[in-house]
């Protein structure tokens, strides 16, 4: 989305502090451009917790804009006052793109804060949740430590990819596939079951990849 800087260059202080409120109904691309006029053109002092969280506020909102604008998810609902009514959830792009970049574990966390917490579940449904979730997470495991070697033995036998990418990334690429896939099918899975044509708000995407920072550091 194309936005016309000069017109908010007009506004007045007042008017582009109301860009960085929590609630504003502004695109993310909008409020940065308040943010930086304020900043480097009417030499506005923010303090360092006032940065931290419009910068924050930013990142969420692009994210949102983002999701919006390539039609990946049309229940999402702009974050503002209005809004209040609808519940915040961890959006399904975000939850399968952090779940195959990180790990599985985080994209499992998301879904089951999202159908724990965001939605109205029948008696006896959060069982299956759980269920569905931890057989996906143990068939990425076997996957892991017994098909994924047989799976390279064939591709290697069919074709020679072993000495075009060496076994360690062929051994990657193939891991990344069967776990975007698997993420994908358990996501897609339960949120049409569960979640349905929920409208609902962009939930903050910071934490669950703090939390499995935090895991990776204590292990080390």
């Amino acid at each position: 989305m194309s936005i016309d800087k000069s017109k908010i260059r007009k506004l007045s202080d007042k008017e582009l502090l109301g860009y960085l409120k929590e609630d504003n109904k502004f695109v993310g691309d909008a409020c940065e451009i308040a943010f930086d006029i304020l900043i480097k053109e009417r030499n506005h002092n923010f303090s360092e917790a006032e940065i931290i969280r419009i910068k924050h506020m930013i990142i969420n909102k692009r994210s949102t804009d983002f999701l919006k604008d390539n039609d990946l998810d049309n229940n999402i609902v702009i974050d503002t006052k209005e809004n209040e009514q609808y519940v915040k959830m961890y959006s399904k792009t975000n939850i399968i793109v952090l779940g195959a970049i990180l790990s599985p574990l985080v994209c499992f966390y998301m879904l089951f804060e999202n159908l724990r917490t965001g939605i109205k579940l029948e008696k006896g449904a959060l069982i299956k949740i759980v269920l569905v979730l931890v057989g996906a997470f143990l068939l990425l495991l076997i996957f892991d430590q017994i098909i994924l070697v047989l799976v390279y033995l064939v591709l290697v036998s069919l074709v020679d990819l072993g000495s075009v990418f060496g076994f360690d990334i062929l051994q990657l690429i193939i891991r990344i596939i069967f776990t975007y896939f698997t993420i994908k099918f358990t996501v897609d899975y339960l949120w049409k079951n569960y979640i349905g044509e929920t409208k609902y708000r962009s939930k903050d995407i910071t934490l669950p990849p703090v939390v499995h920072y935090r895991k990776s550091c204590s292990k080390d």
